[in-house]
């Protein structure tokens, strides 16, 4: 059992910046533990309090882009999301975008769930589609059962001894899409919502040593120019936000490779992230870090 001040000083630690309100008498029955399944980290959370709110405000001040797997197992959740609002029960999940603001609601309740922390874009590298956040799978999903197996840290580890965080990735994408409705980048009017964009379509590329402006040009619709102005816009360019992207990629991957007893190469977890050449790779991480990636990834160890 936790007073609410530590309770809250665990969740910004383990999952960032949501800022939570308290019921009136702070009553001390929050707990909240860190697990993993597949290499990924999972929080357990018990709480009594008002709301969470993830804001602009906090998205800004976290470094780390995560989809969060919630999964609802005793008590309510109410959610805003992505436009969309509803009610996690019991055994439900909805996978929430850490990049989008949010907000969970318990109404004094007592609520308990858990959240598997996936890294943003390692999730989306390589997939052609974005999972459907703020949306809910409940029992009659036909994957449904199939996903509190793989989230239980109850079940045998010898069943899933095969399975890798990747395996988890295709079965999360597989339960929470593709979207319907696929966005146009001609129906974006703000840059916010372009960068965001752009930012999803790089990060299911990350991986291509070849990808370039032009490519993403014709992947958003967008002119080549059109695209440097937006860059350009928010402080940045298409090379030194890619560039950004893959050094996130190789971060959290090596971190994942770690927490599975598997420890990859740094060659092999640079290549993984769009670096054709390794000697590049360590100049940039260098400059970037101001350690070399063997020191980085020790320290972090």
């Amino acid at each position: 059992m936790l007073v609410y001040d530590e309770w809250r000083t665990r969740l910004r630690e383990c999952c960032g910046h949501y800022y939570s309100e308290p019921t009136k008498d702070c009553a001390a029955s929050e707990r909240f533990d860190v697990n993993e399944v597949h290499g990924l980290h999972m929080a357990s959370i018990n709480c009594t309090i008002n709301r969470l709110s993830r804001t602009q405000q906090g998205i800004r001040r976290d470094d780390a882009e995560h989809f969060f797997l919630l999964h609802q197992v005793c008590g309510e959740t109410g959610v805003r999301h992505c436009n969309k609002e509803t009610v996690l029960r019991p055994g439900e999940f909805l996978l929430l975008d850490s990049t989008r603001p949010a907000e969970l609601f318990f109404e004094n309740q007592t609520s308990e769930f858990e959240s598997v922390h996936i890294p943003r874009n390692l999730f989306l590298s390589d997939r052609k589609h974005a999972p459907a956040t703020g949306t809910k799978v409940t029992s009659r999903h036909p994957l449904h059962a199939s996903l509190e197996n793989l989230t239980s840290i109850e079940v045998n580890k010898d069943e899933l001894d095969h399975f890798k965080s990747e395996d988890f990735f295709d079965f999360v994408a597989m339960a929470f899409g593709p979207e319907l409705e696929h966005v146009s980048m001609n129906h974006l009017r703000n840059r916010g919502g372009r960068m965001r964009y752009m930012s999803q379509v790089i990060d299911q590329n990350l991986s291509n040593p070849d990808f370039s402006i032009d490519y993403l040009a014709r992947c958003v619709g967008r002119s080549r120019r059109q695209l440097q102005r937006d860059f350009s816009s928010s402080g940045t360019s298409f090379t030194e936000f890619l560039l950004e992207r893959r050094l996130q990629h190789f971060i959290a991957a090596s971190q994942i490779s770690g927490r599975r007893g598997r420890q990859m190469s740094i060659a092999e977890l640079a290549h993984s992230s769009g670096f054709s050449d390794q000697s590049h790779f360590n100049r940039i991480f260098k400059k970037r870090y101001d350690l070399s990636p063997t020191a980085y990834l020790s320290r972090a160890s």
